[in-house]
């Protein structure tokens, strides 16, 4: 039976010591309770804060209770570039060495050397929770995440915490929410990495096995036939391996592949092409090969998660190309760029004038990050003092004529009324292209 889990999205928020709430709200101030959350004795406050980095600021940001031992800062990535805060990719309480900035509330305002991080993605169980899935505490395993929108996506590297104080749940941010393009309720789907190595082993075991059988049967027959399924098969045995390799390494998007993630990528897949194409080479060897350097990859990602210099070693840092509207030549050379690199970059990102770019940072990814001066810097709703109504999350329930019970399911309306809205509109289903549901059960309809 697969093992399923509530995916729930846990946006930018801050946990305060007693000391720091105090010196924020005044001696003796107490959180109040908002709306209790799925965790166990865990609650959103009516109490905010300005949460403020070196560029710019969030002027109201949620307040979880209860206080705890060390104030600490829960930001997704886009959230700290966009006010120039640090925020490493951490498990909650795992502080050390991670980003700074200034908190400020109505009685006061407190600097922080370190708390801001990014969440880790992880999975909170009981134990009985991780019993009935066959999980571990500090296991590490992929989750599934099913969407609506052809962007399904698995998630790697996600943490299991087991506590009998948990409510099971799996907590992403906002970023990777928005790149699954997830709907609220969504259940993913555990897959432990163990049972693929229990897989490949199994499956490399049956296919030797059928070659092996193959060959002796075919030794008097026509060699050139021979080689040929033998390759057709060792590459089929290839990618599957490769495959399973791959899941099991989480390895990132190839946007976001360090140096040596793609060192090893393509190690591996080299590897692959030759098992697949050399007869010759006795299976295992290959095999053995590409296991090491998974190994080696996984190993590395072990490192660079627990130690910030080894991070740093691996997978570089970020320089900064641009700062103030100047270009910083030192650290052009250092990123081994030139004039005509930086213009194309700033092309492909909107920008046809350096003179328009405050902010050039090269990335770890080699991706190159601008930041506009302010009088190219788009205009937002905060700058009208304008708060835009939130755009409610649509379903789309019929596709090409056809209903979509499973959509139909998670949206607001159930199919016998969906059937009613429609025939209000005097519109035969096999003329409907597309029709979706929004949260306030307005329905949109294109017609072929």
């Amino acid at each position: 039976m697969e093992n399923k889990v509530l995916v729930e999205i846990s946006a930018r928020h801050v946990h305060l010591s007693k000391e720091d709430l105090e010196t924020l709200f005044g001696k003796g101030y107490e959180l109040t309770v908002k709306k209790e959350l799925s965790q166990p004795g865990q609650f959103a406050s009516n109490e905010r804060v300005r949460v403020v980095g070196a560029k710019s600021e969030f002027p109201a940001v949620s307040i979880l209770g209860p206080c705890r031992k060390e104030t600490q800062v829960e930001l997704s990535l886009t959230d700290a570039r966009s006010i120039g805060v640090t925020a490493p990719v951490r498990e909650s309480g795992d502080l050390e060495g991670s980003g700074s900035c200034k908190l400020v509330g109505p009685a006061g305002e407190i600097e922080i050397t370190k708390g801001v991080i990014a969440a880790k993605r992880h999975i909170h169980a009981t134990t009985a929770d991780a019993e009935k899935m066959g999980l571990t505490n500090g296991q590490i395993v992929s989750v599934t995440i099913p969407t609506s929108n052809e962007r399904n996506l698995t998630f790697g590297d996600v943490v299991v915490r087991v506590s009998d104080s948990y409510a099971l749940a799996m907590h992403i941010d906002t970023d990777e929410a928005n790149a699954a393009g997830m709907a609220p309720n969504t259940t993913g789907t555990i897959i432990k990495e163990n049972f693929c190595y229990f897989f490949a082993g199994g499956f490399i075991i049956c296919l030797h096995f059928f070659i092996y059988k193959f060959k002796n049967n075919a030794q008097n027959s026509n060699g050139d036939i021979m080689e040929f399924f033998q390759i057709i098969i060792l590459s089929f045995v290839a990618m599957a391996v490769l495959f399973l390799l791959t899941k099991l390494m989480g390895f990132r998007q190839i946007s976001e592949m360090s140096f040596f993630d793609y060192v090893i990528g393509i190690t591996i897949g080299s590897i692959a092409a030759e098992m697949s194409t050399n007869i010759d080479l006795e299976w295992w060897k290959g095999i053995t090969a590409m296991a090491v350097w998974a190994v080696i990859g996984v190993l590395l990602s072990v490192i660079t998660q627990k130690s910030i210099k080894a991070r740093h070693f691996i997978s570089g840092e970020a320089i900064i190309i641009m700062q103030k509207g100047k270009i910083i030549k030192k650290n052009m050379k250092k990123a081994k760029l030139d004039i005509d690199d930086l213009i194309a970059s700033a092309r492909a990102s909107g920008y046809f004038s350096l003179a328009d770019i405050d902010c050039a940072i090269m990335e770890t990814t080699g991706n190159i990050s601008f930041m506009p001066t302010p009088l190219k810097r788009p205009l937002n709703p905060k700058d009208f003092n304008f708060a835009p109504i939130r755009e409610c999350l649509s379903y789309d329930v019929i596709l090409d004529g056809q209903l979509l019970e499973k959509e139909i399911e998670k949206s607001p309306i159930g199919k016998n009324e969906l059937k009613k809205m429609i025939a209000n509109r005097d519109i035969s289903l096999n003329d409907i292209a597309v029709a979706s549901v929004d949260e306030n059960k307005q329905l949109t309809i294109t017609t072929y």
